[in-house]
């Protein structure tokens, strides 16, 4: 494999692409019975792994599943308030609420323009907030048919013929 070509099943696999899991998988396997070609795709493949470590920052790839029910529920029901007041109640309960809840609350909350107070906060680097913050925006644009499904993720539009 040349390293585009790991860099691309690695990620397709940590994003969820159950084909590009099995053939992580099916290497694996190949490598332990002995196989050279398998081997040599393995040792590359680790090699990958080390250089790009799963993301530890939420919305990128790796996603929690610790919620706080109690956390979750507030913010849920801050979603149809101000964009100021559900901004406090993202920043409030972020801490307690995995990556992935926290972007489908924020996508159902207040529509992300200019003016909303989380969008201040997208281009923070390595931040929980703004990293759901971004993944949410991309979702909501969309809605807009005339979107590509590139913007969102290129690895979803490919899959999709787009």
């Amino acid at each position: 494999m040349k390293d585009q070509g790991v860099r691309e099943i690695v990620e397709r696999a940590r994003s969820g692409d159950q084909v590009a899991m099995a053939l992580l998988i099916e290497t694996r396997k190949q490598a332990e019975q002995g196989n050279r070609k398998a081997l040599s795709r393995r040792k590359e493949i680790d090699k990958y792994l080390k250089k790009h470590p799963p993301s530890k920052f939420a919305g990128d790839t790796l996603l929690s599943v610790n919620t706080n029910p109690r956390a979750q529920a507030a913010l849920w029901s801050a979603r149809s308030t101000d964009p100021k007041q559900f901004a406090a109640a993202v920043i409030q309960t972020a801490p307690y609420i995995g990556p992935w809840a926290l972007i489908c609350a924020i996508f159902h909350g207040p529509k992300l323009t200019k003016d909303n107070p989380l969008m201040a906060t997208a281009s923070t680097p390595n931040s929980k907030i703004a990293a759901c913050t971004r993944r949410a925006f991309r979702l909501q644009c969309l809605e807009d048919p005339r979107v590509p499904i590139r913007y969102y993720c290129p690895m979803t539009a490919g899959e999709l013929g787009e």
